[in-house]
């Protein structure tokens, strides 16, 4: 874990370390992840995922010029309620002023699901309290998580429920009015150091609620039922919670295993190399430069055992045509 003496946002992300390895190997998260869930499950996590940015949203509205909160404070374009209302209202096939009153969502409220009431029960005694400043933790651990994982797995749901992104019907929660998530992720992290500063106390405390985050989150992941048709040998699901370093990143946005890529699916370009709509960075693969190596000592080594050297080698060429020489 990175030294207390470290910005905050690297301490979050190297201090979640632990929490992030669990939640990928929690089966809720897997499924959601890997676009298993049947529909209606899906839908179901949808209105728990929206009581839980409902809760955190009014927290962070009510505190919108408290210092710790307030340089990271951009509902516009951070929030995800409104967002994952619209996805809600569309799978019920209403309109999203309705949705609340529809049998599915009362069927859940009905069912006092400790796990999501737990996690609502946190966020209010937060907000409600004389010190409001972990809800700096929840939202770096959604909106972080949102911003990097979420998007990745955008085009995965989209396929399992045969959802149109063009038109964003029934994927809004992971769309952002931004084409570099990179970018607000930056800005997030400075916001977050700026208000830390060097509040080592604050810093330890930020750390403990963000983990204690991550286990609300697998506890609500723990309520999702398993799919009707589970995908034989799938692989492992990656974290969509809270922030990775740059290396865990690349991993997670490109490998096959880690982001779940099935066996003959043509893999996306990560989003975050993707920077107002610019040409993706080549990428040179070591094959191709040994390749390049393994040929050049080739042709020298030819051209020393057939003492075709130096001037030797220039007149060769010249005999046969393939170097002119200079006039005389």
């Amino acid at each position: 874990m990175a030294s207390l003496s470290q910005p905050i946002s690297k301490i979050l992300r190297e201090g979640t370390a632990d929490a992030h390895k669990a939640i990928e190997d929690t089966q809720g998260a897997a499924w959601l992840i890997r676009g298993e869930l049947d529909r209606s499950e899906y839908l179901r996590f949808l209105m728990m995922l929206w009581h839980v940015y409902d809760a955190l949203e009014r927290a962070l509205e009510k505190h919108a010029e408290h210092p710790l909160l307030k340089p990271t404070y951009d509902p516009g374009l951070l929030a995800r309620a409104p967002s994952i209302a619209e996805d809600i209202a569309f799978f019920l096939g209403c309109p999203v002023s309705t949705w609340q009153s529809n049998p599915a969502h009362t069927t859940l409220l009905l069912s006092h699901l400790q796990p999501l009431e737990a996690y609502q029960t946190r966020i209010r005694t937060l907000s409600d309290s004389n010190d409001p400043s972990l809800l700096l933790a929840h939202a770096y651990v959604r909106y972080l998580g949102d911003l990097s994982g979420g998007q990745i797995i955008q085009r995965r749901i989209a396929k399992a429920y045969d959802l149109d992104t063009a038109e964003g019907n029934g994927c809004q929660f992971y769309h952002f009015e931004t084409d570099n998530t990179k970018q607000v992720k930056e800005w997030y992290r400075t916001g977050m150091n700026t208000a830390v500063g060097g509040d080592e106390k604050l810093k330890a405390a930020l750390l403990a609620e963000a983990n204690h985050v991550f286990e609300l989150n697998m506890n609500l992941y723990s309520l999702l039922k398993a799919p009707s048709s589970p995908r034989p040998n799938a692989r492992p699901a990656l974290s969509i919670l809270g922030d990775v370093s740059p290396t865990q990143s690349q991993f997670d946005d490109m490998s096959p295993v880690r982001s779940g890529v099935d066996e003959g699916e043509t893999r996306e370009i990560p989003v975050e190399i993707i920077q107002n709509n610019s040409q993706p960075e080549s990428l040179v693969s070591l094959g191709s430069v040994l390749s390049v190596v393994v040929a050049v000592c080739l042709a020298h080594f030819l051209l020393v055992t057939s003492g075709l050297t130096g001037s030797a080698w220039i007149e060769k060429l010249e005999s046969i045509g393939w170097v002119v020489p200079p006039p005389r």
